[in-house]
């Protein structure tokens, strides 16, 4: 059995402070400037993450279909070297993503989409840990749900993969993204290429962020020579393409 999306716009009508409990406690906890990525908004306000790459595509949508987007930064690095917050995440400022339109229909829905969009029903991938359920509320699921059988996670899958095809490779590129940005920043900062504002007085640090200049993080990762912009744009590609999800899932080529 495949899973068939009914394009019935609940997944998209209510995304503001959909975050898991234990998720909310983390970033209660650490993300308002203990690490070097900060939130730099409360953390029932977060709607669906759009990576830099992805909002850029956004904003051009709602530019050409006049509407609204409301897309703002949601999480980033202040670099106390070079002053600039460094944006990694945007979202939507909005209760309903503002491309849902009347009747449940995405305006975007035949267009390049964010992995965030193509991965419903899923919160996350079976191979992402944490506490957050890996499926999300859809009315699809329930029948393919009750025929998976195997606790074991290639296994799992493999099964995943047939029933929900590119729905599934979207959440496990997810999280290679996820993966990626983590560990890249980590790499940036033993170089000495970036130098994160942490344990700052928050207030103090937003205002500094609210008053600096922003540069996106795969822009910045150009600007300070870190990757060539020919490199970066294929780093993004291959993310759009789930390559390395197909990878996981299929093995090599």
């Amino acid at each position: 059995m495949k899973f068939q999306c009914s394009a019935c716009g609940k997944c998209c009508s209510n995304i503001k402070g959909l975050v898991s409990s234990s998720e909310k406690k983390f970033i209660s906890e650490y993300g308002y400037g203990k690490l070097p990525l900060v939130q730099v908004i409360p953390v029932d306000e977060l709607t669906f993450p759009l990576w830099d790459f992805e909002a850029k595509r956004f904003r051009a949508y709602a530019e050409e279909q006049k509407i609204d987007a409301r897309i703002r930064p949601s999480r980033g690095i202040f670099d106390l070297d070079s002053n600039k917050f460094v944006v990694v995440t945007y979202h939507m400022n909005s209760k309903a993503c503002p491309f849902l339109l009347k009747g449940g229909k995405c305006a975007v829905y035949d267009n390049r989409r964010a992995l965030i969009c193509n991965l419903f029903p899923f919160n996350k991938s079976p191979f992402f840990p944490g506490a957050e359920p890996v499926f999300g509320e859809c009315p699809n699921i329930a029948p393919i749900l009750d025929k998976l059988g195997s606790a074991d996670k290639s296994a799992l899958a493999g099964q995943l993969h047939r029933a929900f095809g590119d729905t599934f490779l979207a959440a496990v590129q997810h999280d290679f993204v996820m993966d990626w940005s983590n560990k890249l920043i980590l790499e940036l900062m033993r170089k000495g290429k970036i130098r994160p504002a942490m344990n700052y007085p928050y207030d103090k640090l937003l205002k500094r962020i609210s008053n600096s200049e922003k540069i996106d993080f795969m822009d910045f990762l150009v600007e300070i020579g870190h990757e060539s912009r020919e490199g970066i744009n294929e780093t993004a590609r291959r993310f759009e393409s789930y390559k390395d999800a197909r990878k996981k899932i299929n093995g090599p080529a």
